[in-house]
């Protein structure tokens, strides 16, 4: 009983202290990194992106972004609340690259969804795509800006630039 009592004033103290819980860190290596966000971010952790590699005239060869590494590590347990950082690189597939589209082209709406979804998105639609990364760490990998704007004509074959947070 008396442990038992014991216990519960533990629980009770880091629960009045704020004190969260640990819990099991996902295994996020090597997943698509909008995919990894959402993963750690739903086991209720904080996300952190350092150092993402800019890309130039993304085709259809290129998927976007994957985790190649992160901190703490899968599998080790930590805070609930605390920060996971991500290391992440460009993905390539083995398949054939190019433009889907011809043509007279209309730029389609690429802020605020996954820059790896914008890229696709780009790219079969007949454009490349290329990515503006930030000098700092980010939280997440959505796109916040584009260039040339949404709406607008271009020929097939022309780069739309995709800028995050």
């Amino acid at each position: 009983m008396r442990r038992l009592v014991g216990v519960l004033a533990l629980v009770f103290a880091l629960t009045a202290c704020g004190g969260e819980a640990e819990t099991t860190v996902p295994d996020v290596v090597p997943d698509y990194a909008h995919e990894a966000v959402a993963e750690l971010v739903a086991a209720g952790f904080r996300v952190e992106i350092a150092d993402v590699p800019r890309i130039a005239r993304a085709d259809r060869s290129v998927n976007g972004y994957a985790v190649v590494a992160q901190n703490p590590v899968g599998g080790a347990r930590a805070q609930a609340g605390s920060v996971v950082r991500l290391m992440i690189g460009t993905s390539v597939n083995a398949g054939q690259g190019g433009l889907g589209g011809e043509g007279i082209l209309t730029i389609p709406e690429l802020t605020g969804m996954s820059v790896n979804l914008a890229i696709g998105l780009a790219t079969e639609s007949g454009l490349y795509a290329g990515v503006e990364a930030p000098k700092r760490a980010i939280k997440s990998l959505v796109v916040r800006g584009q260039s040339p704007g949404p709406g607008e004509q271009v020929q097939a074959g022309s780069e739309v630039k995709l800028t995050l947070e």
